[in-house]
């Protein structure tokens, strides 16, 4: 006899394909013959019971994983090591809760307010904001779990400011006052040779070019439009180090700027506003620690004078007479609610967030970054978070005029979390090449292009009310020279430091 081949397939006779087909729609509930009835002891529709050989596995793998559970409690050196394990871990995250670096804040969100953001959050470009990406959405000890994938491009390489290799106050010119004139301002030539550097300078802003919140509805939909004129103008810049961290710098250490002819105290808006940038020389710790109090750091001192535009709508709103349909009327509601209550800090010390109104954030951006020289490995992250706004709600502190003639707010880049730190110090020196001259091809022909670096200031706004958001004030930054910065004499300053600078 020979053998059927090994790949002829084998066939299931008529009657048994019949019976498959009727065990299959008696499981579906379909039809079941009084056979399978009888069998189940149930009535038709109903399922048999499982096999006592599903039950039998189940059970042998509770107890099994019981066993197992009872052997680790059992087992004093297993013991010992979940006990040791959790109390490091206990003892960590309380030593971070009583240095201020972790904190308990409940969420009251609905999820219908959780899907809401993540909608808008998501039309907007990979998250709204810096904030969201390098502080909220890190672990709560700020990137311990989370933190490679994030950081570790930022670990290869040395720190920029780790050698010191800032300007010395000797060599630094020393002011008496700061006047808002120690960086020169100009307009960017339109002859500068491709290559050639601008000096260290600043220029006069465009709003428009600023994109922010718009209504209706922006929680939902997340749109937002060009900025309408800025409420107030840049008419100065100092970029000054002190030998210590320089606070309340105006009218401390400079007089007020001139302009703003029309204010007087009736219209809740400051007549000049100053913003001072705290910037450090070196990283910092990178898990927990204080900052090196020998950083002094340097500080970017802009002054800002208000519009007649602004005041007279400031005079409108305040005296409750009718303002016309100018779309900044919310945007100076927002300004008049910050101004009197005085503060950074939000109302019932709560967190800033997406939908936070009346959050003082900031905005800098370069246009062309695709043609500026950066590092390979910081190249993602900084197109990534270009042009994203900061919350400076935890990073500073607003001084106020008991007559309501100035503002000033100071935010301090020492608190923000060691990725964002490290990046700005690495691209310190790449600050100077910013708003030079280059060439680039674009559809087969060659056109100069201008890297030039921007920086706003918003007050954030989420109801219909509230929007759009405007401009508070803006300029235009180029070859920014961080290290080479003038001097001032501060009486806060140490005494080894306080007249270290070269003579006026």
């Amino acid at each position: 006899l020979t053998p059927p081949p090994l790949c002829a397939p084998r066939r299931t006779p008529a009657h048994s394909r019949t019976r498959a087909r009727a065990r299959v729609r008696a499981c579906r509930g379909r039809v079941r013959p009084k056979r399978l009835q009888r069998r189940a002891g149930g009535e038709r529709g109903e399922r048999p019971p499982p096999r006592v050989g599903v039950q039998a596995a189940a059970g042998a793998m509770e107890e099994h994983r019981a066993e197992r559970l009872r052997g680790v409690v059992e087992d004093p050196d297993a013991l010992f090591g979940i006990v040791v394990g959790a109390a490091f871990v206990l003892l960590v995250f309380s030593y971070l809760f009583l240095r201020g670096r972790v904190c308990w804040v409940p969420t009251s969100t609905s999820s219908r307010e959780r899907r809401t953001s993540s909608l808008a959050r998501s039309m907007s470009s990979d998250g709204e904001t810096w904030y969201d990406a390098l502080e909220d959405h890190l672990p709560v000890t700020a990137g311990m779990v989370d933190y490679a994938s994030r950081a570790v491009p930022l670990l290869l390489g040395e720190d920029a400011g780790a050698d010191g290799n800032h300007a010395s106050p000797s060599s630094m010119p020393r002011l008496t006052k700061l006047l808002g004139t120690s960086v020169p301002k100009q307009e960017p030539p339109s002859g500068v040779c491709p290559g050639e550097k601008m000096p260290c300078s600043w220029s006069v802003g465009d709003a428009s070019e600023c994109k922010v919140r718009a209504g209706p509805n922006y929680p939902k939909k997340g749109l937002k439009d060009p900025s309408l004129p800025a409420l107030y103008e840049c008419v100065g810049v100092d970029i000054v180090s002190a030998g210590c961290r320089l606070d309340e710098a105006i009218p401390r250490l400079g007089p007020l700027p001139a302009g703003g002819s029309s204010w007087h105290k009736g219209c809740r808006v400051p007549r000049c506003i100053t913003v001072n940038c705290q910037l450090p020389f070196v990283e910092g710790p990178k898990l927990w620690g204080e900052h090196p109090p020998e950083d002094a750091g340097v500080s970017v001192v802009l002054q800002f004078v208000a519009t007649p535009e602004l005041l007279s709508m400031a005079e409108a709103t305040a005296s409750g007479e009718a303002v016309g349909s100018d779309g900044r009327i919310p945007a100076v509601r927002l300004l008049q609610a910050v101004f009197e209550r005085g503060t950074l800090e939000l109302p019932n010390k709560a967190r800033p967030g997406f939908y936070s109104s009346g959050a003082m954030k900031a905005l800098a951006w370069v246009e062309d970054l695709e043609n500026v020289e950066l590092p390979r490995l910081l190249r993602p992250t900084v197109e990534k978070f270009n042009g994203k706004p900061v919350l400076l709600s935890n990073y500073g502190r607003m001084f106020v005029d008991p007559g309501g003639e100035w503002m000033e707010i100071d935010f301090d880049v020492r608190l923000m979390s060691w990725p964002t730190k490290s990046v700005l110090c690495k691209l310190r020196e790449r600050l100077r090449s910013v708003s030079a001259r280059a060439l680039r091809r674009r559809r087969s022909r060659r056109e100069r292009c201008l890297h030039e670096a921007h920086a706003a200031f918003v007050i954030q706004g989420t109801q219909d009310d509230e929007l759009p958001e405007v401009v508070l004030g803006n300029l235009r930054l180029h070859g920014m020279d961080l290290e080479h910065g003038a001097w001032i004499d501060d009486d806060r300053a140490p005494a080894g430091a306080r007249f270290a600078g070269a003579s006026p």
